[in-house]
């Protein structure tokens, strides 16, 4: 096992001297720093430094309802009433995002006022992203509104179980922490919050008017400039990674090197890949 160790370093020493010395280093570097599409999205982006993160906003826990629904439309319906009924005056904002291969965007609707409000982000914003902002910019405009008890419904269990969860889980992701920034706020100000999942296609009358809402988004001319970092850095890591296999793989063709001869398979993991 030594021996083959010493070997294996020997015909990376041989590479390194031989092919470094009269060759280009593989685009690592290019891939990294080719962001020109992309600068609008990175200068407007507030992502804080984990020290300007706040405890107390960390550890909020908004109250979410996870309701039983059933396959029958009609009976969902008087499931989710039943659960609106039971608080006076409060108002329901039914949130949701869309994406296509092309486009991306998220819309609320408030069925107390006729209000729906649709905006257009960026194509390669997850649907978790998407859905994210219509949360966020429901609860901004419950907060401009003057609303004091507050129904966000929305059909993305993975962006309520996100609420929920430790705050060391999502704490990277802005979207997330700004959602808790808002409902603490809210507090402070006596307003209620309460966040209740609803079944997507289930015949639920205002989700379905929000999700042809956040499709009508997807094709909005304007773009809002705002992302998730999460979203940004996964298309620097496929540029990376692209790049590097395609350039390993010619090298590898062509090589004569003792080191492609013992190692003809790809790594899995790319080295010197160290943003999260």
């Amino acid at each position: 096992m030594y021996l083959s160790n010493k070997l294996n370093l020997v015909n990376i020493e041989n590479l390194t001297n031989r092919y470094w010395s009269k060759n280009v280093p593989l685009p690592l570097a290019d891939a990294c720093i080719d962001t020109y599409p992309y600068e609008k999205w990175i200068h407007n982006h507030s992502k804080y430094p984990l020290y300007e993160c706040k405890y107390d906003t960390l550890i909020v826990k908004p109250r979410v309802i996870f309701p039983e629904y059933s396959n029958l439309s009609s009976l969902n319906n008087v499931i989710l009433k039943s659960i609106l009924g039971a608080q006076d005056n409060e108002v329901a904002v039914y949130t949701d995002g869309s994406k296509t291969r092309d486009s991306s965007g998220f819309a609320f609707y408030v069925p107390s006022t006729g209000h729906t409000q649709l905006h257009r982000v960026a194509e390669f914003t997850s649907i978790f992203t998407a859905q994210a902002f219509a949360i966020k910019r429901a609860l901004q405009w419950c907060l401009e509104n003057q609303v004091q008890k507050i129904a966000i419904l929305t059909d993305s269990q993975s962006v309520l179980l996100a609420l929920l969860s430790h705050p060391t889980k999502h704490y990277k992701n802005i979207i997330i922490y700004d959602i808790r920034k808002i409902i603490q706020y809210l507090g402070k100000l006596d307003r209620k919050v309460r966040f209740i999942w609803v079944k997507g296609h289930a015949g639920i009358i205002g989700n379905e008017h929000v999700d042809i809402a956040a499709k009508d988004a997807c094709r909005l001319e304007m773009i809002i400039y705002e992302t998730d970092a999460n979203d940004l850095l996964a298309i620097f890591r496929n540029k990376i990674k692209s790049d590097w296999e395609s350039s390993c793989t010619s090298i590898s063709e062509k090589s004569q090197s003792h080191y492609y001869r013992i190692h003809r398979d790809l790594p899995k993991n790319i080295p010197h890949l160290t943003f999260p």
